[in-house]
Parts: structure tokens; sequence; C-alpha cells
């Protein structure tokens, strides 16, 4: 859990987007070996979390995936 709040802002090619997370939010770091691209898409949505940004970078040696919990 975040002990402060934290704005974080990506530039991209075609634009900025920015996330922001308030004081006791928390951010899950996930380190996994050996998936694709579209194996971490099904893996997160499987285990029930709503993508709402997915880059890959130039290498294809790491992927950034923003996105949260499905609360229904």
């Amino acid at each position: 859990r975040l002990k402060v709040a934290l704005t974080l802002q990506f530039e991209f090619e075609d634009g900025q987007r920015t996330v922001t997370f308030e004081k006791g939010e928390a951010i899950l770091v996930w380190r996994c070996w050996q998936l694709g691209l579209h194996d971490v898409v099904r893996r997160l949505d499987r285990n029930g979390f709503r993508l709402s940004h997915l880059s890959q970078s130039d290498d294809h040696e790491y992927i950034l995936a923003v996105s949260q919990v499905v609360c229904d």
C-alpha cells in the first residue's frame, strides 16, 4: 500500500498518459518470465483484472500492463 499519493506520467509517440494513485492504494508488481503479450492479457483477464493500458518495449523484452481489479 502506498504511503503517499503518486502520479506516473508516460510519454508515447502519440501523446501522454497519466496514472494517479492515492495514498493507501495498492500497486502489484508482477514479474513473470517467458510470457508473450497475448499470454499476459489472457492471464490478467482470467484472474479478474481489467486492462487499462498495455505496451511492449521495442526489443520485446518488457511489457507494461496497467490494470485494475474488477469488482462486480
